[in-house]
């Protein structure tokens, strides 16, 4: 009786100290603790990197490097006239200029200069084409001059051919120079090579400096092969691109 007597006055809301449900003042999802602290710490910090760089740099490359001339200039004063015309009546034809020494190196002996083609055989100096030699050269102070017409060899245009490599060095114990092939050179005797075009347009021979600066032997004139792309348009002896 009592139990029920209690219940009742808890059902009518008059009971103190009366068990709910979820076993201690259950929520009925209206709780208003509800948290009003409002965070006002606001990070207002701005990172205003006002520094401007200044350091204007003023460096000025002022070298003048005094590497080989592998230019192509046909100034008057650079290279004398040819000792002979071209024997494909075209001056175009002929290259020339002073190969010198670079120090290091022996400056007298016989100078040996070959033009060989740079689209096959470029691992030995190229496709041979000509080679003349020069007794009696001295490389040291102004050099020796060499002088080579590319039609000794067959009339063979770089616009039908391609470029050509020039390969010059002082033989200093005879054995170069003799016979069919690529001339190269021993191991000490110094050596230098360049690129040429021979132009049936151009003006007149080429006249190119060379620095005799490799004493590698063979090895100063192994290179990789330049296939050529025909542009064709000169009256050559033969077409190998």
């Amino acid at each position: 009786m009592r139990l029920a007597t209690w219940g009742l006055l808890c059902g009518l809301g008059l009971g103190v100290g009366c068990l709910g449900s979820g076993g201690g003042g259950g929520s009925d999802g209206s709780d208003a603790d509800a948290d009003t602290d409002g965070d006002s710490d606001m990070d207002t910090d701005v990172d205003a990197d006002t520094d401007v760089d200044t350091d204007a740099d003023t460096d000025t490359d002022t070298g003048t490097g005094t590497g080989t001339d592998t230019g192509t200039g046909t100034g008057a004063g650079e290279c004398p006239d040819p000792a002979a015309a071209s024997v494909c009546g075209n001056d175009a034809s002929i290259a020339m200029g002073y190969a010198t020494g670079a120090g290091g190196g022996p400056t007298e002996g016989t100078l040996v200069v070959a033009v060989t083609h740079t689209a096959y055989s470029g691992a030995s100096g190229g496709g041979y084409h000509w080679h003349e030699t020069i007794p009696g050269a001295d490389i040291s102070g102004s050099g020796a001059l060499y002088e080579i017409d590319m039609c000794l060899g067959a009339e063979m245009w770089s616009e039908d051919n391609g470029s050509f490599h020039l390969l010059v060095f002082l033989d200093t114990n005879g054995n170069a120079g003799g016979g069919y092939g690529v001339p190269l050179p021993d191991a000490g005797e110094p050596a230098g090579e360049m690129t040429l075009s021979f132009s049936c347009n151009a003006a007149g021979p080429m006249c190119n400096n060379i620095q005799l600066d490799c004493l590698d032997g063979p090895d100063c004139f192994s290179f990789s092969d330049d296939p050529c792309e025909c542009v064709a348009g000169c009256a050559g002896a033969g077409i190998c691109c």
